[in-house]
């Protein structure tokens, strides 16, 4: 019986399977009622005013840093011919070290910050620091946030917000980038269990005050998984989600994702995805495995890693330049050079801007603290959230060397109204390395959103429909065209 004839029966024999691992892992049938107004920290006594925001790095805090870069021990030589797969090389930290004490200009990178507009307003008992942009013209405005992932801040999303400004078509955005508590300017709770969700509920009360109650959802990294949150909570709110990280980890799809490695065909997954998921050992666990292990630091220790990275600046360039090497264009190849091909695929006073804003705040520890609470299911809402499908409308940007691929059949499982999906260059971090990309996607996929005839459908509906689809859609991995790749008439039938 040849692979092919084989993988005909494999559908039916997994529905058999997906019902006996249901009956362990079931399938919630709805969230419990969420505490809007829960208090995360002290408040104000102005609690509803919005205050204007400027970023600033003051002079005590670039004299104190540079002293202790241009101060710092002798760094180990990394082994000879090593790369970066013993972390960063030693000579790449001396490179970027050296351009953020000599050549990265602070107030000149301050000013660029700024050229959005910045605003801080305390809710749910913390202040939340935003950026805000409103269209000048007279076109039709769609409100859409921004979320960033746990490498990140609002503020890495300026480049993107640039190619966003002035959308072509009937409309305009109104762009809402904040930063989650902990991260960038927003404050950080001092209490245990901020669980996405929780982001969820302040990120929806931050909309609600700035007077929006439908909009729209782009998420980066993991701060998809707060988004999917709100697409659970606020289902008649988020009017779609588009996302940068389109992934499923739910258990049927890491079965099929296991399974698909020999029926690929059973599971909808064409050649071009099957290149680019498979071989699994070799390219997605012993992936995972080697370069994500700091995840594994945030989820167990948070401040034993944090501590140490809001004390050097060295340690915190260190941590964070691994992260973009195996993050952009390449993924893994950018570990054989020693320079990491940094100064290749990203603008290095980018990734500094970022640094220096952990630096200011002491942001390191309090922002890793983020993935302990996202994986801490002995809280059975956030276990809830992770099993439960989001059935707002989506759209799929993925990005060709991205730490993890999914074919669109598997995406489903979790976004059942999938309705469109592209491929684009610019790796893990395309938001940085090829934001016009991924703002002519979030374009495009509002307008297929706003479209989408399924909204109205029940869920049981949607329930049914997400088995019967096995068509991937067309996908362009040099760039982006939505011609090709918009897959809503499948779901309209």
């Amino acid at each position: 019986m040849t692979k092919d004839i084989l993988g005909t029966y494999i559908p039916a024999y997994l529905e058999v399977a997906q019902k006996i691992a249901s009956s362990f892992v079931p399938e919630p049938q709805s969230i419990p009622p969420i505490n809007q107004s829960l208090q995360w920290g002290p408040g104000r006594k102005d609690r509803d005013s919005i205050r204007p925001f400027h970023v600033r790095f003051s002079d005590e805090m670039v004299k104190d840093l540079l002293y202790r870069i241009n101060h710092r021990r002798k760094i180990r030589p990394s082994l000879q011919g090593s790369g970066n797969h013993y972390g960063p090389n030693s000579a790449l930290v001396k490179q970027v070290l050296d351009h953020w004490s000599q050549k990265y200009d602070f107030k000149e990178r301050a000013k660029k910050l700024n050229r959005h507009p910045q605003y801080i307003t305390n809710v749910n008992g913390l202040d939340i620091h935003y950026i805000h942009v409103q269209p000048s013209g007279n076109k039709r405005v769609v409100p859409i946030l921004l979320i960033h992932s746990v490498e990140s801040n609002s503020l890495q999303f300026s480049n993107l917000i640039d190619h966003m400004i002035g959308s072509g078509g009937d409309f305009e955005f109104e762009i809402i980038a904040a930063d989650m508590p902990g991260f960038g300017y927003s404050q950080a709770t001092n209490k245990q269990g901020l669980y996405e969700y929780h982001i969820a509920v302040i990120l929806n009360n931050l909309m609600q005050r700035l007077g929006h109650s439908q909009y729209f959802l782009h998420a980066e990294g993991c701060g998809t998984f707060v988004a999917c949150a709100m697409g659970v909570l606020y289902p008649d709110t988020i009017q779609g989600f588009h996302s940068g990280f389109p992934v499923s980890i739910l258990p049927k799809t890491l079965i099929k994702y296991g399974l698909g490695a020999i029926f690929p065909s059973a599971f909808g997954i064409s050649e071009k995805d099957e290149k680019k998921m498979y071989p699994l050992l070799k390219k997605t666990v012993l992936f995972l495995l080697k370069n994500l292990s700091y995840l594994i630091e945030y989820a167990t220790r948070p401040d034993q890693v944090g501590i140490g990275l809001d004390e050097s600046p060295t340690a915190l360039a260190a941590w964070f330049i691994q992260v973009y090497t195996f993050g952009a264009n390449g993924r893994g190849q950018n570990l054989n050079p020693p320079d990491g091909n940094i100064f290749k695929n990203y603008d290095i006073d980018d990734i500094l801007d970022y640094l220096t804003v952990v630096w200011d705040q002491q942001s390191a520890t309090t922002s890793a603290r983020f993935i302990k609470e996202l994986v801490d299911f002995k809280d059975e809402v956030n276990f809830d959230m992770y099993l439960s499908p989001d059935y707002v409308p989506f759209v799929a940007n993925k990005r060709n060397d991205d730490i993890l691929f999914e074919s669109n059949d598997l995406i489903k499982d979790k976004f059942p109204n999938l309705v469109q999906s592209n491929t684009i260059d610019g790796g893990h971090f395309a938001d940085i390395t090829n934001p016009e990309g991924v703002a002519d996607s979030i374009r495009s996929g509002v307008v297929a959103m706003e479209n989408y005839e399924g909204r109205s459908n029940n869920k049981q509906t949607h329930k049914k429909k997400r088995h019967h689809h096995h068509n991937s859609g067309n996908e362009n991995s040099s760039g982006y065209n939505p011609a090709n790749e918009n897959i809503s008439g499948l779901l309209r039938k």
